[in-house]
């Protein structure tokens, strides 16, 4: 993982004496857990000398030795333990955070399988120009905009789960497509799954930006804001993140205003609050119920967005 320049987060270890006294484990527990992590060690050495294997078999196995250890240790430490080491754990991704960690940026942190079959379905499609497009991630595929906007011929390009490095992947095909206009529902995992700092997906954002400027001059670009209720947020990872969302959504209006697009600000002007969404137009905290996207539908024609 590379690092940003004064970085003070530590790399977090099940096994170390930080951790095992965090937990005040019992010395019966510390015998339990030494044995796991040196059957555990012995393992991937075997694994790592194996001429045999393939890179690829070699990667498996490393999985599944790792799973293995995961659950022995699990099975020793009580339930109090594990809340303990799951704060810990949360604590440690809040810090990074903070300290703007930069993330891993390869394929694995969106080229999934429900990503790769999105992808193959939109390739399947004849290349229509000209279209409105809702171009993120689950925000925009949930969205049943041909209904809510029948007059209008819409691309639908949401992917549930993506990230802003899953669009810039794709965003040749968008491009390729000359969309008259586009609206981006892109961030919410980057900051709430992923933990990544603001100014790195704020950063992706910007290149998103600046290449649909770019290979689609014509097509205006609407910034859609993200939305956030962490009293009703049902996913763990989530929690404790509104505060990343709110200078997300501030850093997307200075970007709309600097680069002349537009930012639909629709949840802190219809459905939320300070920076909050209406926890009754959502049932995680996080995704609009089939109200909400109907009032933003109405919001967008009152606003000749659509």
């Amino acid at each position: 993982m590379l690092k940003t320049k004064g970085q003070t987060s530590e790399a977090f270890s099940y096994y170390s004496e930080k951790t095992l006294s965090a937990i005040e484990a019992s010395a019966e527990q510390r015998a339990q857990i030494l044995a796991i992590r040196e059957f555990t060690n012995e393992q991937v050495k075997l694994i790592k000398a194996n001429e045999k294997l393939t890179e690829q078999q070699k990667k498996d196995s490393y999985k599944e030795v790792y799973s293995k250890s995961s659950k022995d240790y699990y099975s020793v430490i009580s339930d109090k333990q594990k809340a303990i080491i799951k704060q810990l754990l949360k604590d440690i991704q809040d810090q990074k955070q903070r300290d703007g960690v930069i993330p891993v940026t390869d394929s694995s942190s969106y080229y999934n399988q429900y990503y790769q079959q999105r992808m193959s379905l939109f390739n399947s499609f004849p290349l229509v120009k000209n279209t409105v497009m809702f171009l993120g991630s689950s925000s925009a595929e949930r969205g049943a905009w041909s209904e809510l906007f029948p007059n209008s011929i819409i691309s639908n390009r949401g992917i549930g789960g993506d990230n802003t490095l899953g669009v810039l992947a794709r965003l040749d095909q968008a491009i390729a497509m000359q969309p008259s206009k586009v609206f981006l529902f892109i961030g919410t995992n980057d900051l709430g799954s992923r933990a990544w700092p603001v100014n790195f997906v704020y950063d992706k954002y910007v290149q998103i930006v600046d290449r649909l400027k770019e290979g689609s001059p014509k097509t205006k670009i609407y910034i859609v804001s993200l939305p956030i209720n962490e009293q009703v947020v049902t996913i763990e990872r989530f929690k404790g993140k509104s505060v990343y969302f709110k200078q997300f959504n501030e850093k997307l209006g200075a970007l709309a205003k600097e680069k002349n697009l537009v930012f639909v600000n629709f949840f802190n002007q219809v459905l939320g609050k300070n920076g909050e969404l209406i926890s009754d137009y959502t049932t995680d905290g996080i995704h609009l119920t089939p109200q909400g996207y109907k009032l933003m539908a109405e919001y967008f024609r009152k606003h000749k967005f659509l």
